[in-house]
């Protein structure tokens, strides 16, 4: 009697092999892009909690039935954010561009700064990927536009 496998047992084990490492590359994938998904949340989330200490700080914001306007850049300049350090954009962890022309909305509602987030040039729907929704009575009109 021989001793070893046969081609047949040889083919079905690297079949098997295969199968599971198919399931686990696909899981691991999608695994990847919920986390891309949660640390772009989470990024913008600390963007707009910046904004409202921001806002709560300034002089310049007034209250009044409108929001001021300004792009992650210039609050990236006024030293509200900073960069990622080494990094010489402020990226987006879902697709790697660059989220300093996104847009942040600063107004000011019973005494307090509120913030919320416009999404430029890029087709991520913030809202829906990170399941929140703007309030109904934010201001609809830009200071000054």
């Amino acid at each position: 009697m021989k001793k070893g496998f046969t081609l047949v047992e040889l083919l079905a084990v690297i079949l098997i092999i295969g199968i599971l490492a198919t399931v686990s590359s696909v899981s691991l994938i999608g695994s990847q892009k919920e986390m891309k998904k949660k640390m772009y949340c989470e990024k913008v989330d600390l963007m707009l909690k910046d904004a409202i200490r921001y806002g709560d700080k300034s002089s310049d914001i007034k209250a009044g039935n409108w929001y001021y306007e300004y792009t992650v850049e210039q609050l990236i300049n006024e030293g509200v954010y900073k960069r990622d350090e080494g990094e010489t954009l402020m990226a987006n962890p879902i697709d790697g561009s660059d989220m300093a022309d996104s847009k942040i909305g600063i107004y000011i509602k019973n005494r307090r700064a509120n913030a919320f987030y416009i999404e430029s040039s890029t087709d991520i729907d913030y809202e829906s990927i990170c399941k929140i929704t703007t309030p109904s009575d934010r201001p609809t009109t830009k200071y000054g536009g």
